[in-house]
């Protein structure tokens, strides 16, 4: 950073250069005053200052002050006070304007106030009689002093991207100009004077709108470099071949047809940029620029190159891009440094063998013609690219040898050749160009324009419904369960619907009670909350006792029983079902436990059976066959519960019922016929059993479930021990007896 770094702390006379760029000094740092009698180079640039302190310009030995790429929205006219400074570089700040004070700055030689906003130079600006490089780009200048050619010793001068029109006539004064770059601005008329700086090296004058050079310019022997591109030029001056010194010609974006025959004299010329013209054809003489390298034709009208072509031994890049052009001179093999040959976008039919001649060529394309073959005479070139057409995925390709039908010489050929007929592009800016009025162009141009299909109205009945949030259907699905649990429930009441053959439709509005005619009698079937709706067919009915003698038994056809779910009083009897006779009995029905011990599987337990399923109570379903719905075995201790009875609440049981018995039934036979203790097996009650069916052949059971075989020890009033334990059963206390008794009895007409 420093290049003299002090001895003692209190020693500042030995520094000389302080580097504080890209620092994020939001000031000058006040350390740097202390070195104001030996600071002689200081750079700030790249920083975030804003203001200059007035003791800064007492740094009076400065000679190189830079501060470029800061926020100075001010230069005080204490700037003054650095008269050795030679290098000022206060570029791309805020500086409305230089302080006419500068002038005193009579060491200064390279300054630099490009990218301010900064309109017009201050009056005695001319009075910086040493400068020799003046870097004035983009600053909205419109005009320059008058006295401006009193900068006698400027040799750069960079007026580019400004708003000047003209130029003072005092710049022919400036003879040590080597290099004037006047790019980007609003000229319109080049100035006869400016071919007066006979130093002149290098002139920009680039994006401008220039329509014509002046031929003063041919006088400038010492060009090399002339910029001229993007402009309006539709000519050159024929004395253009006076630049005599001229490498770098760019005269490419203008409106130029043809070239002056002074070209050819530009014997140095190695790089020449036509592109983007209005060319028809190129000068015969265009060959004698013997040490041509670059040769750049694209986007013109050529039909052909010069056959003096191959008098540029030296050319080794050649582009002749979306031209017109039919055939290439044979003397094309003559350019023995040609490395990159692109002939994209025209017109060609065939390529010359002479291009086989051109051995460093290396990279060729073609591509966009009308190429039926290529000459043999490739294979004795390295090439590393031959493009043949726009989609082509590889540089190099495979060819093949071949022969023309035609002359019968060898070619070569692959995949891609034949090529297809090109047609060729206008370009864009001469379709539409500015003098060919809107009126004229317009019905020219292709339009395409869809019709629109008419909808057509058809009847459906399908309505489209918009597609439901995820957490909307998690919310239906939550209530669905709740429902469907609940509903389960109220079904539970009654005996699942394989066990006794009646589909359970359940409703949730109330429904009033319906009468069933079955053999001259009514049976009417009522529920409280959730009504369900019980066809009676051949199968027992669900768990209700009758008012005849049995406890639990055989509901006739001539009573009228009316089923309730009570909603569960306590835990213990909750989900059993409580049924009463239209007698008046205090207990004539017999409890079923039908709670489930796991929570997971109770939401589906009604869907894990196998039975037959009713479909309603008008269809005839005795004609048509059972259908048949698998379901889950479910285990042998699900949904079982064992309940107590007490011994009064047992004795008053099978009193009603054989109380019941007595007095309906002639034959105490037939009192306890269904009464079932599934555990012990009696031959006596299998054959009481037979007995009874050929006696009431109606009672024959339709359940899936076979009978149990101790009816008989039922009729005889003894209760049946059990023995061993069955699935589907729930046991109960009868007098101070244990007994197993069926989850759902068979009940027959």
């Amino acid at each position: 950073m420093f290049k003299c770094i002090p001895i003692f702390k209190g020693c500042n006379r030995q520094v000389e250069f302080v580097d504080k760029r890209h620092c994020s000094l939001p000031q000058v740092p006040e350390e740097i005053l202390r070195y104001s009698r030996t600071l002689e180079e200081l750079f700030l640039d790249a920083n975030h200052i804003r203001d200059l302190p007035k003791n800064f310009f007492r740094l009076n030995r400065l000679r190189k002050l830079g501060l470029s790429d800061n926020e100075i929205g001010r230069l005080p006219p204490d700037i003054q006070n650095f008269e050795n400074l030679v290098e000022l570089d206060v570029s791309r700040n805020d500086i409305p304007d230089i302080p006419d004070d500068i002038k005193h700055l009579q060491s200064l030689q390279v300054a630099d106030f490009s990218s301010n906003p900064i309109p017009k130079l201050p009056s005695g600006f001319s009075q910086l009689k040493n400068l020799t490089v003046l870097g004035l780009n983009d600053m909205s200048l419109t005009t320059l002093p008058a006295d401006f050619g009193s900068l006698t010793q400027l040799e750069s001068l960079e007026l580019r991207e400004n708003l000047l029109k003209h130029l003072p006539e005092t710049i022919s004064q400036l003879t040590k100009l080597k290099r004037l770059d006047l790019g980007d601005n609003e000229i319109e008329d080049l100035p006869p004077y400016l071919g007066y700086l006979p130093g002149l090296q290098e002139l920009w004058l680039d994006h401008n709108q220039l329509q014509r050079l002046p031929p003063e310019l041919g006088l400038l022997t010492k060009l090399t470099y002339l910029d001229v591109s993007e402009n309006r030029l539709e000519e050159l001056p024929n004395e253009i071949g006076g630049m005599v010194s001229l490498t770098d010609l760019d005269l490419a974006q203008n409106l130029l047809e043809t070239l002056p025959d002074g070209i050819a004299k530009l014997s140095r010329l190695t790089i020449l940029k036509l592109d983007q013209n209005r060319l028809q054809r190129l000068n015969d003489t265009l060959g004698n620029c013997v040490n041509m390298q670059e040769l750049i034709l694209t986007e013109n009208f050529l039909s052909e190159l010069p056959a003096s072509i191959g008098n540029m031994t030296k050319l080794s890049n050649l582009n002749v891009d979306r031209n017109a052009l039919e055939y290439l001179p044979l003397e094309i093999g003559q350019c023995s440094n040609l490395g990159v040959l692109s002939l994209r976008d025209n017109k060609l039919k065939k390529l010359p063998p002479e291009l086989g001649n051109c051995t460093v060529l290396h990279v060729l394309d073609v591509s966009g013609n009308q190429l039926l073959y290529l000459p043999y005479s490739l294979v004795n070139l390295q090439l590393k690219a031959v493009w043949l057409s726009e989609n082509q995925s590889q540089p190099l390709l495979t060819f093949q040898p071949d022969t023309d039908a035609e002359t019968g010489e060898q070619v070569l050929s692959c995949y891609l050749l034949p090529q297809q007929e090109y047609q060729p592009i206008t370009p864009a800016r001469d379709m539409e160009s500015d003098s060919e009025p809107y009126e004229e162009r317009e019905p020219s141009r292709t339009i395409v324009k869809f019709s629109e299909e008419v909808p057509q109205e058809k009847d459906t009945p399908f309505v489209r419904q918009n597609t439901p949030h995820p957490k909307d259907l998690k919310a239906k699905a939550q209530k669905l369960k709740v429902e469907r649990s609940r509903h389960e429930e109220n079904a539970n009441l009654v005996t699942l619907p394989e066990e006794n053959g009646t589909k359970l439709v359940v409703t949730e509005t109330p429904v009033e009670p319906r009468t069933v005619v079955n053999n001259q009698q009514q049976v009417a079937v009522t529920a409280t909350n959730n009504t369900t709706a019980a066809q009676p067919v051949q199968k027992p009915a669900a768990v209700v006792v009758n008012s005849k003698p049995a406890a639990v038994g055989v509901i006739s056809p001539t009573q009228t029983v009316t089923i309730a779910a009570a909603p569960p009083t306590t835990q213990g009897d909750s989900g059993s079902a409580k049924l009463r006779t239209n007698t008046g009995s205090d207990m004539a029905a017999a409890t079923v436990a039908d709670a489930a011990d796991d929570e997971d599987n109770d939401e589906y337990e009604t869907d894990r059976r196998v039975g037959f399923q009713v479909e309603g109570e008008d269809d005839d379903f005795y004609k048509r066959p059972p259908k048949l719905h698998r379901r889950d075995t479910p285990h042998h201790l699900k949904n079982k519960r064992v309940q107590h009875l007490t011994d009064k609440q047992a004795n008053e049981i099978l009193a009603n019922a054989l109380a019941s018995q007595d007095r309906n039934s002639p034959t105490p036979q037939h009192s306890l016929t269904n009464v079932q203790s599934p555990i012990e097996e009696n031959a006596d009650a299998e054959q009481f059993e037979q007995e009874q069916q050929q006696q009431q052949p109606f009672d024959v059971s339709l359940s899936p479930i076979p009978a149990p075989k101790a009816e008989a020890a039922a009729l005889k009033g003894l209760p049946q021990i059990p023995q061993k334990a069955s699935a589907g059963y729930a046991p109960q206390i009868i007098n101070n007896q244990s007994i197993r008794m069926s989850k759902s009895y068979n009940i027959s007409a």
